[in-house]
C-alpha cells in the first residue's frame, strides 16, 4: 500500500500537479466558503499553490454580493486588497460603493484594485469618480504624483496587470487624505 501512494505521488509530481494544491483539495474538496477562504488568507502559512488553491476558489464560485460583504467587514489591508483583486475580475455595479471607499483606501493595493475594478465596470459612475479621483490630493505631493499616474497606468491602453499591477500591489501602505461616499442612487462624492 505504502509504495502505491508513493507511485501516485511520483505520478502526480511527473504531470505537474504541486503537492501543495494537492493538500488544499484534500482539506478543501469543494469551495469551502468566502468566511473560509478568507480565514485561510488571513494566515501566514497560506502561501504558493494552496494560495493559488484559495484564490481560484473564490474567483470561480464566489458571489459579487457576499465578496462585497466580505471586504466590508474584513480588517487585514492585505486580505481586503486580495479580495478587491477578485472583485477586479469580474466586476458588478453592486460593488460600485465599496469600490469608491477603496479607491480612497490608506493601502496603495487596494487603491489599484479598486480603480481597476472601477475601470472595467466602465458605468458613468464608475467613469466620473475615476475622473473625479485624479483631481484629488493625497498627504504629500510625491503621493499624489504616484496616485494619479497609477490612475493613468490603469486606463484603457491596459489589458492586463503584469508589470503595472506589480508597481502598485507590492509597494506598501501610503497615508491618504481624502474622503468619498457613494450616495444610494449610485451618485459619487469625492470630498477635498
Amino acid at each position: 500500500m505504502k509504495d502505491g501512494a508513493q507511485n501516485k505521488s511520483s505520478i502526480m509530481m511527473s504531470i505537474g500537479v504541486d503537492p501543495e494544491y494537492q493538500r488544499y483539495r484534500r482539506a478543501h474538496p469543494k469551495f469551502p466558503g468566502i468566511d473560509k477562504c478568507v480565514e485561510l488568507l488571513c494566515r501566514p502559512n497560506v502561501q504558493g499553490a494552496y494560495f493559488d488553491g484559495v484564490m481560484g476558489d473564490l474567483e470561480e464560485h464566489a458571489a459579487a454580493e457576499e465578496l462585497v460583504a466580505a471586504l466590508s467587514t474584513e480588517t487585514d489591508q492585505g486580505v481586503r486588497a486580495l479580495l478587491l483583486s477578485v472583485i477586479a475580475e469580474s466586476p458588478l455595479e453592486v460593488a460600485l460603493p465599496i469600490l469608491v471607499e477603496a479607491l480612497l483606501d490608506l493601502d496603495e493595493s487596494a487603491r489599484f484594485w479598486a480603480a481597476r475594478a472601477l475601470h472595467a465596470l466602465g458605468t458613468p459612475v464608475a467613469r466620473r469618480v475615476l475622473w473625479e479621483a485624479r483631481s484629488k490630493k493625497l498627504a504629500t505631493p510625491a503621493e499624489t504624483q504616484q496616485f494619479q499616474q497609477m490612475l493613468a497606468d490603469v486606463g484603457p491602453r491596459m489589458t492586463g496587470t503584469g508589470d503595472v499591477a506589480n508597481r502598485y500591489v507590492d509597494s506598501g501602505t501610503r497615508k491618504l487624505s481624502m474622503k468619498g461616499t457613494v450616495s444610494a442612487t449610485g451618485s459619487a462624492n469625492l470630498a477635498d
